[in-house]
């Protein structure tokens, strides 16, 4: 018997045979993946923020960042210009907080537009190119073993070792943000600054000061023990607050702040900035005699702060709360901002 040739064997449901021409299509088709990928991937962070919120946004960049693109478009920068420092925000905010501070401040006006003011005079006067010289807030910190530039050994170390039961953590968060920009506020991270008080180093401690808290001269010329003096008059400032202002503090925090995470972030943490500038007992003076004054409905957020700094500005809560008070809080705001956004690591 002649045998049969064998079929070819019939293709399974899983082996579906290509169409005609289907290599050459799906050739055509990765083709065009890959040349929207090279054009995405061509799109930079000035497009995103030249498109608007919405495309800011979708390509993962932060509100608050966008909100600080839109302020330096509005202060007359460059499109380069404003994404630079916004893209920079964007890219060093590991946590999102910075671009969440911000967006809530710009939602603050009366705090917001004295905090325009001073990041647009220290971006436009050469204030914030003082404090990034190499020379001075990128120097690499003496003594330092990782070889960190000032401004990121103060950004790290401020709040290091403290714990809840020392300062909250919503605090200790703040104050590491501000601290950055309090430096730059008082020496812009220059070493041998020294005033006409006697205050010396990069956070211009007075002599009175620094002795309290068992430091001489010599040692406040570096920056590891201004820091260790900050973090402990942070600390002090913190506890005595708590005991000697607790009442004034809650009440305000009833009366204006709907959780105490707020209130921390708001309020209580820039009352402490403060009084690094004014003294802690003129603080508390203001912060008792702000308590007792009929509630405004209308304030909220940052403006809370704003508002007591700027009823206390002319010596109405304190004789001793000027102008020089009122400004410090929103200076070192603006400068820790800046900083923020730009980079800070050692040259």
């Amino acid at each position: 018997m002649e045998q049969m040739a064998e079929k070819p064997p019939r293709r399974g449901p899983i082996e579906e045979r290509s169409a005609p021409g289907a290599h050459r299509r799906n050739r055509a088709v990765a083709r065009s993946a890959a040349e929207i990928q090279r054009r995405k991937d061509a799109v930079t962070r000035r497009e995103l923020f030249k498109f608007g919120a919405g495309a800011a946004i979708a390509g993962g960049i932060t509100l608050g960042a966008f909100k600080l693109y839109e302020f330096f478009k509005g202060a007359g920068a460059t499109d380069e210009e404003a994404e630079a420092l916004a893209g920079g925000l964007h890219e060093h905010d590991e946590d999102g907080r910075t671009s969440e501070r911000f967006l809530q401040m710009s939602e603050s006006p009366l705090f917001f537009d004295q905090l325009k003011a001073f990041i647009r005079h220290y971006r436009d006067h050469g204030d914030l190119a003082l404090a990034l010289s190499p020379e001075n807030g990128r120097a690499r910190t003496v003594n330092d073993p990782e070889g960190r530039s000032r401004i990121d050994f103060v950004r790290e170390e401020v709040m290091k070792g403290l714990s809840d039961s020392d300062i909250p953590e919503d605090i200790r968060n703040e104050l590491s943000f501000y601290a950055v920009g309090m430096f730059a506020t008082e020496s812009k991270y220059q070493r041998d600054l020294e005033s006409g008080a006697g205050a010396v180093g990069l956070g211009q401690a007075i002599p009175d000061t620094y002795a309290l808290y068992g430091k001489d001269e010599e040692e406040m010329r570096y920056l590891s023990h201004q820091v260790d003096l900050m973090r402990a008059m942070f600390k002090d400032y913190y506890a005595v607050m708590m005991h000697d202002a607790g009442p004034a503090l809650q009440k305000i925090r009833t009366d204006y702040f709907p959780n105490l995470m707020e209130f921390n972030r708001q309020f209580f943490s820039l009352c402490l900035v403060n009084a690094y500038q004014v003294g802690l007992g003129n603080m508390m003076n203001v912060i008792k005699k702000f308590s007792e004054l009929p509630v405004r409905t209308s304030l909220k957020s940052y403006d809370v702060f704003e508002a007591m700094a700027l009823i206390a500005k002319d010596g109405a809560l304190d004789d001793d709360y000027q102008e020089e008070s009122y400004n410090y809080a929103k200076q070192s705001s603006a400068f820790a901002f800046l900083l923020a956004a730009s980079d800070t690591s050692a040259v």
